[in-house]
């Protein structure tokens, strides 16, 4: 089902052959995503493949690199970020008519929030200075000269957080200062399912011996028995 195109990254090519239908029987947007599935399931098995071959070359080199992968699925809504994952919505725009988000949102929040107020919550942390857009994007806790390095999705970008004072990032940044000033946390974000880029910033980073990676992704069914018997062993 696949071909391979000349100067075309297999990666990025996946051709697929059908029959046309007069009606696709298909009504609403989770009839569709249920018949393609398989596809974004295969871009995260070939994301967490990235994780494990960067994390094992990481290591041959004497670099400490850990793995943190969080569920497919988060059952409850305990934190912004697990109903992220859950509902596959962007809460920057959330769809507050839909899927209870709003509900959801006030309850992580634990006060009401409207869409006017949560647009300039976010509007206003995009503007924080921690945010770097230069030839590599990515977010700044510190300056010190050794580094933390996050790599993952919208966590570590902080874009479900009303503040980058709430994100990931920063809460790790101040764990780390109560133990040492020599550390700074860096973030560098990437799709789940962008593996291409996922592995470019994986390629540019510029790490010495002391640094440290963390690479955050969603733990797929495939690799669940892997990743626990590295975790007992």
């Amino acid at each position: 089902m696949c071909e391979k195109y000349q100067n075309i990254p297999n990666s990025n090519v996946f051709k697929i052959y059908a029959d046309g239908v007069s009606r696709t029987g298909l009504s609403e947007s989770s009839d569709v995503r249920n018949q393609w599935i398989f596809i974004s399931e295969i871009g995260q098995r070939k994301h967490n493949k990235l994780t494990e071959i960067y994390r094992k070359k990481f290591e041959k080199k004497g670099i400490k690199c850990l793995t943190a992968y969080f569920p497919h699925r988060a059952g409850g809504y305990n934190t912004i970020e697990e109903l992220y994952r859950e509902k596959r919505i962007c809460i920057d725009m959330p769809k507050w008519n839909g899927a209870h988000v709003k509900e959801q949102i006030e309850s992580v929040y634990g006060r009401k929030i409207d869409e006017t107020e949560w647009k300039k919550l976010a509007t206003e942390r995009n503007k924080d200075a921690r945010y770097v857009y230069d030839i590599e994007s990515k977010i700044c806790f510190g300056t010190a000269k050794n580094k933390v390095y996050m790599i993952g999705p919208c966590i570590v970008q902080g874009a479900t957080a009303a503040s980058l004072d709430e994100s990931l990032g920063d809460c790790l940044n101040g764990e780390i200062r109560r133990l040492s000033d020599e550390y700074a946390v860096e973030g560098r974000t990437c799709g789940l399912y962008s593996f291409a880029e996922y592995e470019k910033i994986l390629k540019s980073l510029t790490v010495t011996e002391n640094d440290i990676i963390i690479l955050i992704d969603r733990l797929n069914s495939w690799n669940k028995q892997k990743c626990y018997k590295r975790c007992i062993d």
